[in-house]
């Protein structure tokens, strides 16, 4: 088996997944001839990874995953070969940071909220009750959205 020496790097929502009802079945035929050419499929999105694992899992997918708008790389086991300079592994999986975390993020937006004299309230202020009635997501999906590490809706 040659790898392809291409790539393709797509969005989820709107673009793989459909913009209502978030189905990825439309997309069969093409991941199918991806496959077929073994041509890796890179997963990018605001979702995180533990949305995005998931979502993963269920296409059949095992190639990298740009999770949180770019916060960080996830490369599953067997999804690249070599080393990922500057990534640190997490039972098998190496993740490649690219921004800051979670908790610094945090402290910086309450800092400015309060400096500029506005409220601000995001996702670490909610439950996943919260998440779910203010999102449209379902109890499960809420849940797996607030396991944010590398951004703060």
């Amino acid at each position: 088996m040659t790898a392809s020496p291409l790539l393709v790097v797509t969005d989820l929502d709107g673009c793989l997944l459909d913009p209502v009802t978030y189905a990825w079945e439309a997309a069969r035929p093409a991941l199918a001839a991806l496959a077929r050419e073994h041509c890796p499929l890179v997963l990018c999105s605001a979702k995180t990874r533990a949305e995005m694992e998931l979502l993963a899992r269920t296409m059949g997918l095992a190639s990298p995953l740009i999770v949180e708008n770019g916060g960080a790389i996830v490369f599953p086991p067997r999804s690249f070969e070599g080393q990922v300079p500057g990534s640190r592994d997490e039972r098998g999986t190496r993740v490649l940071a690219l921004g800051a975390g979670r908790p610094l993020l945090i402290e910086a937006l309450r800092a400015l909220a309060a400096q500029a004299g506005v409220r601000v309230r995001g996702f670490a202020d909610m439950t996943a009750g919260e998440v779910s009635a203010r999102t449209g997501l379902s109890a499960a999906a809420a849940e797996l959205a607030l396991q944010r590490e590398f951004d703060e809706p």
